[in-house]
């Protein structure tokens, strides 16, 4: 087979709908907030208000300037290079570049003669993606894949679904520009299927990447500096299942043994964030080495 080499790239400027959550949001039973840390307690409620979207230029977007009346979008370019030197090996290259604005976001503000709960069309993100990835072909047609990213997301950080879903936060802290939660500057995955003798495979699977990031409060659950900038240890994890395949009537078994976290790395998936905590910084919650035998009938 001759070398071969393709070059994909595509732009897209996309506008979202507006959930009717949004719309109704004025209607939601209003937030109310006590302080016990006083001599007396104090109580406030927020009134929920929809704020009037950004006037827009765009020739995609018409009618009046309202409450209410917002259209968040984005603009995202992509470009890829894939390139198979032979037939048994394959290379890619990608890059994402996507842009969005107009995100609608929840706020608290206290700069009207009552504390409100403001929802707004002032949110923006920014997100870069580069991916590389190779696919070889070995022993008897097995694959072995590997894959590394990377990547960031940056935005605000209160955007709406986080307040009005079906599992709402119960705390609105003021809307911050930091990473997204689920930002993973470093990415290296690698799997693949094996054959081995016979019905026999081996599937392994190798993931090492940058820990989570996670938030530091106060005892009164207010941010502690900038949000999403601590991190948890890096994950590392190397998964193995064997497995083989035995024909019984009309029917094939599939008995496979699977380990998880073979090396019995350190990955924690909690952690002790609040600064008034005695034990402040402390990482919980590590899935240990563990092995399951499983089996499969397959019609």
């Amino acid at each position: 087979m001759e070398s071969k080499t393709v070059l994909r790239a595509g732009y897209g400027w996309f506008y979202d709908r507006v959930p009717l959550v949004v719309s109704t949001f004025e209607h939601y039973p209003e937030r109310a907030v006590t302080r016990f840390d006083q001599p007396v307690p104090h109580s406030w409620a927020y009134q929920n208000v929809l704020g009037v979207g950004l006037a827009s230029t765009s020739a995609l977007i018409w009618g009046q300037v309202a409450p209410g009346a917002f259209a968040p979008r984005s603009r995202t370019w992509q470009m890829q290079v894939l390139h198979r030197p032979a037939s048994w090996a394959q290379f890619r290259i990608t890059y994402i570049h996507m842009d969005s604005d107009g995100l609608i976001i929840l706020q608290p503000r206290w700069d009207r003669p009552k504390a409100v709960l403001e929802l707004s069309d002032v949110g923006r993100a920014r997100h870069r993606q580069f991916e590389a990835l190779a696919r070889f072909t070995v022993y008897r047609g097995g694959q072995l894949i590997a894959s590394y990213i990377r990547s960031f997301t940056r935005g605000n950080l209160n955007e709406f679904s986080e307040f009005l879903g079906n599992f709402p936060a119960p705390l609105v802290r003021p809307d911050l520009t930091s990473y997204w939660p689920g930002t993973i500057p470093h990415r290296f995955l690698s799997w693949g299927v094996i054959p081995l003798t016979g019905t026999v495979q081996l599937t392994p699977v190798i993931e090492y990447r940058t820990g989570f990031p996670y938030a530091v409060v106060n005892e009164a659950q207010d941010y502690v500096g900038i949000p999403y900038t601590q991190r948890f240890p890096n994950f590392f994890s190397l998964d193995l299942r064997l497995s083989k395949d035995i024909q019984w009537r009309k029917y094939r078994l599939r008995i496979s043994l699977s380990s998880y976290n073979l090396t019995n790395h350190f990955n924690p998936d909690t952690v002790r964030s609040n600064t008034a905590d005695s034990l402040f910084g402390e990482f919980l919650g590590n899935h240990d080495r563990r092995f399951r035998l499983d089996l499969d009938v397959l019609f």
